[in-house]
């Protein structure tokens, strides 16, 4: 292999470039005659690097073969040259994601496996080539695939493998059927329990399963969450609200506003007025709360409010 880039190399070198047409002379035609059956001779020992290499150099130094009317004996050579250049290039990416995926499958990487039959299969239908070697390879990948699931049987294993372009739909609809089965399971286990967070956790982990249901269930169990925050309203509990489904929610604002100036009217305290004008500084009872720091400070306050935390 390295004496044939050596030939090649210095073959190419001593033909020189045609920077401006000029008719070939009988050397450089015996030069690329040399040339031409050394880049034959790497394409068909599966040398594709080489002839990636020096193909293209090939091509630009002798494109006076396709202007010289006296070389037209050599123009099915070098339009042989570039057919050679291209499909030795496919030849080459090829063989490069086979090399990759063998890798893979030896050292029992399945999911990696199953990704690089992804490429190469991507590939193929691009280029419009190798369909054999597509239709030998499948068998190898749908054994990848099912081992995948078996060592992760996890959702998230059989979301990977559907999503996959190329995958075995047989395999895929089984496996959906099993899953579908559990969930209905599950969604009676979670119909029972009517927990918002249990809820928010499976449709998060499951993002679209069950969606109808879920979101029905969620619904109730939301519902159920407020009304439980408005027997017992306080800050703390609002703000859990809001982190679960977002605010502000006017029921909740509204009992919350008067909660807290319940809280104020009855202890006559300081800390409560201030919390009070922290949270609503724009409510209903703004005014009666600063009137009352006012007095307590003896000194004038501006309406807007105190930037505090809520204790």
């Amino acid at each position: 292999m390295k004496r044939l880039v050596v030939i090649i190399a210095i073959l190419v070198i001593n033909a020189g470039y045609c920077k401006e047409y000029q008719p070939l002379t009988g050397k450089e035609k015996k030069e690329f005659l040399q040339v031409y059956k050394s880049i034959v001779e790497a394409y068909k020992g599966g040398n594709y690097s080489i002839v990636q290499k020096f193909s293209p150099e090939i091509i630009e130094k002798y494109e006076a073969i396709m202007l010289d009317s006296k070389s037209e004996d050599l123009r099915p050579k070098y339009k042989e040259i570039s057919d050679i250049l291209v499909n030795s290039k496919r030849l080459f990416i090829r063989d490069s994601l086979m090399q990759l995926i063998y890798q893979k499958h030896k050292l029992q990487k399945n999911s990696e496996c199953a990704d690089g039959y992804q490429d190469l299969f991507a590939f193929i239908d691009k280029e419009g080539v190798f369909d054999s070697l597509k239709k030998k390879e499948t068998p190898h990948l749908y054994e990848c695939i099912v081992k995948m699931y078996e060592e992760n049987p996890s959702y998230a294993t059989f979301e990977k493998i559907d999503h996959y372009r190329y995958s075995n739909r047989e395999y895929i609809e089984k496996i959906r059927k099993k899953i579908e089965n559990e969930f209905e399971d599950k969604l009676l286990k979670l119909s029972s329990e009517m927990n918002v967070d249990t809820l928010l956790d499976f449709k998060q982990k499951y993002p679209g399963v069950l969606q109808s249901d879920i979101e029905s269930l969620l619904e109730k169990a939301k519902d159920k969450y407020r009304l439980s925050i408005l027997r017992k309203i306080n800050p703390g509990s609002v703000k859990a609200y809001y982190d679960k489904f977002g605010g502000p929610n006017d029921e909740l604002e509204l009992a919350l506003e008067r909660n807290m100036y319940d809280k104020f009217d009855k202890e006559k305290s300081k800390d409560n007025a201030e919390d009070y004008q922290y949270r609503f500084p724009k409510g209903k009872r703004i005014e009666i709360i600063n009137n009352y720091l006012r007095i307590q400070t003896n000194v004038a306050m501006p309406d807007s409010a105190i930037s505090r935390p809520i204790r």
